[in-house]
């Protein structure tokens, strides 16, 4: 066998170097921790993710559905035919509630989503500051707050309203940045 007549010896020089280039590639505990907090942000988003998928309804939740919505329509059309019980639920006759509140949108002037969306660009000094100004009158407050599903009396006073809207943004962007989400990311419910 022709191999090789020398002898591998061991490179002391060659080792030292290498074990300084090594710890030169360290990261510091600045690093370190800028690392870790990445981790622990990539963590949360894949908790979140997986909460949000375990959410989804499944093909077995939507059979369920389609077989309660069924018999639901079943009962509704049994319920039109019975005079009676057609009265006590309200079925056979238009409802006028949809229909009360687009012509009060139309009255009032205003485009209550459009309004929505301005006031949760702005700061919450500023939110406070535009919903006291007398630019928005009580029926307009009204309807921002219905289009954020706010329940208002009718005795509510402008000031009453300006500050439930408001207080509402406020708390929902705070519900939402302890939750990790973005003001862009959610909705005021």
């Amino acid at each position: 066998m022709g191999g090789s007549t020398k002898s591998a010896r061991f490179d002391a020089g060659g080792f030292i170097k290498g074990l300084q280039s090594l710890l030169e590639t360290l990261p510091s505990e600045s690093q370190k921790q800028e690392v870790n907090n990445a981790f622990t942000e990539l963590i949360g988003f894949l908790r979140d993710l997986q909460n949000f998928f375990l959410a989804m309804p499944s093909i077995d939740d939507v059979a369920q559905l389609r077989q309660s919505l069924s018999k639901l329509e079943e009962f509704n059309a049994f319920a039109e035919k019975v005079p009676a019980i057609a009265a006590s639920i309200g079925a056979g006759r238009k409802s006028t509630k949809r229909n009360a509140g687009a012509s009060t949108a139309k009255e009032v002037g205003i485009d209550a989503k459009l309004v929505l969306a301005s006031l949760l660009k702005l700061p919450a000094d500023e939110l406070r500051s535009q919903l006291d100004d007398k630019k928005y009158s009580k029926q307009s407050l009204r309807l921002i707050a219905s289009e954020m599903g706010l329940k208002t009396t009718s005795s509510a006073t402008r000031e009453s309203l300006a500050d439930k809207i408001a207080s509402d943004i406020v708390n929902q962007r705070m519900r939402d940045s302890l939750a990790g989400r973005s003001n862009r990311d959610s909705a005021v419910s």
